[in-house]
């Protein structure tokens, strides 16, 4: 089994994986502020806010196992 290392592990063929979590999480947490999602209990905006960063930073956490990154790094043939 070869080791894998966070800064080499790929999300889609031309994007690593970490760039792509931060990108969706940034993403989540400003829909999150824009709408207002926790408008009507702001005392929940501080745990609501810390969810959607769990989220975003774990959604495509299985992407980092070795099958998916040989799949994401195959070259396309058809």
């Amino acid at each position: 089994m070869e080791t894998s290392y966070s800064y080499k592990l790929k999300s889609h063929p031309n994007k690593l994986l970490i760039d792509h979590l931060k990108e969706v999480t940034n993403y989540a947490v400003y829909l999150l502020e824009r709408h207002q999602l926790f408008a009507q209990r702001p005392e929940w905006r501080t745990i609501i806010k810390n969810l959607v960063r769990l989220m975003g930073n774990y959604h495509d956490i299985t992407k980092a196992i070795e099958y998916f990154q040989h799949y994401c790094c195959r070259p396309i043939t058809r």
